[in-house]
């Protein structure tokens, strides 16, 4: 139906460092409005390295730094779940999002893995959130 909005259920990538820099920190249950990068396979980076087979299940990556719109387009939904990703791959449920998640490896936290329910993306998010 035109002018139906589709919510579905995604997974997003944030950096450890985009949430030191620029993130506000999270719990699940909360509703979130972010920016990401399209075609967010391409763009993990360093990171597909270290998820992995994770990677496949990523579809977004939260930005903070693009400055070509063009390359980014928002989305919005509930946090179901965060795991932190540490630098060695091990992933732990965390109950909050702030960029400095002890890593349970003791190397470093690499970033989050985020699943949104309800969640909506580019012209559907921004008609939801007016």
């Amino acid at each position: 139906m035109p002018g139906t909005l589709r919510y579905v259920e995604i997974t997003v990538w944030i950096a450890a460092w985009q949430m030191q820099c620029c993130g506000d920190p999270f719990r699940p249950g909360e509703r979130v409005a972010w920016t990401v990068l399209r075609g967010a396979r391409t763009v993990l980076g360093g990171a597909r390295t270290v998820l992995g087979d994770q990677a496949v299940t990523v579809d977004a990556v939260e930005e903070h730094h693009q400055e070509d719109d063009s390359q980014v387009e928002p989305v919005i939904g509930t946090v179901a779940s965060i795991r932190a990703v540490s630098r060695s791959g091990v992933t732990t449920d965390v109950e909050l999002a702030d960029g400095w998640t002890e890593s349970p490896s003791g190397t470093g936290l690499m970033g989050y893995l985020v699943e949104l329910t309800g969640a909506a993306r580019g012209d559907e998010a921004a008609r939801a959130s007016r």
